[in-house]
């Protein structure tokens, strides 16, 4: 019979894996299944345990985890892009989009009837000294050209070279500041039937402006939007616009 020493004893108790009882068993010739009771076994079980709770936890993050690449479900997409439609587009965006259209609309028939009353009493009478006789020049004192009251006519540099690089492409005629578009297709400067008297009101609206005149051409006809917001703003000289 083998009898352990002490030095033996340790050696056994410094074990760290297997089972005691079966390791003695198998010195004494005797074969059997692990214990599952000794300090070895039940170290060896809270092991595996752990690692199971951890092999699962690991699979569960994984699966929790989103891949940005992955191709998503065709339903949850569609959801996402009508919510996103929803957002972007909804009825009281599409209310107010088409009430602002129609106020703008409504603003652009008004000014372009006011517009038209004032070309109406351009054709037989000057607005602003209200005389039937008068061109537009015979009460302007001040250069026919750009309307300055300090230097003449014959001293101005605004000239049609200058006017055609200013506003080219405007369609504008140089004789009365009109655009062609209000007038006729072939536009004959001294058979213009408005004469100078459109010519006098744009020098009077820019002397109640104050800027640069080159400055207020460029911003005036910049768009047809401007240019009949000018006109229509004289409606109330008109004998309609009273």
């Amino acid at each position: 019979m083998r009898v352990y020493s002490p030095i033996g004893l340790q050696e056994i108790l410094s074990m760290k894996d297997g089972c005691y009882l079966q390791h003695l068993s198998g010195c004494f010739g005797f074969a059997r299944l692990p214990c599952n009771r000794c300090g070895l076994c039940l170290r060896s079980s809270d092991a595996q345990v752990n690692q199971l709770t951890k092999e699962t936890t690991s699979s569960a993050a994984q699966k929790a985890i989103v891949n940005p690449y992955k191709r998503r479900d065709v339903s949850i997409a569609s959801n996402t892009n009508q919510t996103k439609k929803g957002r972007l587009s909804g009825p009281n965006e599409v209310h107010t989009s088409q009430k602002v259209a129609q106020e703008t609309s409504k603003l652009m028939k008004e000014l372009r009837r006011n517009a038209k009353w004032v070309f109406s009493e351009l054709l037989y009478r000057c607005l602003v000294c209200g005389k039937a006789d008068c061109n537009g020049e015979l009460c302007l004192n001040a250069c026919f050209r750009c309307g300055n009251r300090c230097h003449k006519t014959n001293g101005c540099t605004f000239n049609n070279a200058r006017l055609a690089k200013i506003l080219s492409n405007k369609g504008v005629c140089f004789g009365c500041f009109d655009t062609r578009q209000h007038t006729m297709i072939q536009h004959d400067m001294l058979a213009c039937p408005y004469k100078r008297r459109l010519r006098r009101l744009l020098f009077l609206d820019h002397d109640r402006k104050g800027n640069d005149f080159e400055d207020y051409l460029r911003q005036l006809y910049c768009s047809e939007l401007s240019f009949v917001s000018f006109v229509a703003s004289y409606s109330h000289d008109t004998s309609l616009g009273r």
